[in-house]
């Protein structure tokens, strides 16, 4: 099989850049990103917001499963900053394995500066 071994052993046949939304509340955001870099995925979902603390955690463990995922090369995880998932968790566990760059909505600007950067670091993370 030809394929991409990543740091931490694995191989993937895949080797696209993530766009992971902490909360479905970003995922246009990161249909944004993802739509704007030919190797970039948007992994949208609807969880990470007013969730019992067993869910958060099950909804955090679900994102840093598909970070690390090995058809992942890098990846861009963009946050609203209000949510219940800690985003700061999920780059610690997925930055062990590979290149991530966290992107935040409301601390950065707003969605128009979000995207801006989120393209950025994703066009970046894919020519690596």
């Amino acid at each position: 099989m030809q394929g991409y071994v990543r740091r931490e052993g694995r191989a993937g046949a895949r080797n696209y850049v993530a766009v992971v939304p902490t909360v479905g509340c970003v995922n246009e955001v990161a249909r944004r990103i993802g739509a704007a870099v030919d190797d970039a995925r948007p992994m949208l979902h609807h969880q990470g917001c007013c969730q019992l603390p067993t869910d958060v955690r099950i909804v955090t463990d679900v994102l840093i499963g598909v970070c690390r995922n090995p058809n992942v090369a890098a990846v861009v995880l963009v946050s609203l900053g209000c949510e219940s998932v800690n985003a700061d968790e999920i780059v610690a566990a997925v930055r062990r394995d590979k290149p991530v760059e966290l992107v935040r909505v409301q601390a950065g600007g707003g969605i128009a500066i979000a995207v801006e950067k989120g393209t950025e670091a994703a066009r970046r993370l894919a020519e690596t």
